[in-house]
């Protein structure tokens, strides 16, 4: 089992700041499902952000938080839809057991 992990400091929130991790994957994927192994605590909050221009723009793919209405200004209970299935949603299943750190 091969794990690759990568660390940054815990940001406070009062500092602000972010932690950018971007993977280039040489070529044009797409993408159904993007699994997440922690090595350490879970972020509180984040977002999976996605290029179709090799970089130029970006826009959401998913988000996560433990607050999503104060930290993204969405619901975590929408239900996936046809209206709704390409749109980022934000989850806050990544929590569930309790190691994220708290903002």
């Amino acid at each position: 089992n091969n794990v690759t992990c990568w660390n940054s400091e815990i940001l406070a929130p009062e500092k602000g700041g972010n932690v950018t991790l971007t993977l280039s994957l040489g070529k044009k994927y797409e993408l159904t499902y993007v699994s997440l192994q922690f090595c350490n605590k879970k972020p509180h909050s984040m977002a999976i952000l996605k290029s179709m221009d090799h970089g130029k723009s970006w826009q959401p793919f998913q988000y996560y938080s433990g607050d999503c209405s104060r930290v993204w200004g969405r619901d975590h209970r929408v239900a996936i839809s046809r209206a709704n299935e390409q749109e980022a949603l934000c989850l806050d299943s990544h929590l569930k057991d309790g190691s994220g750190t708290s903002t």
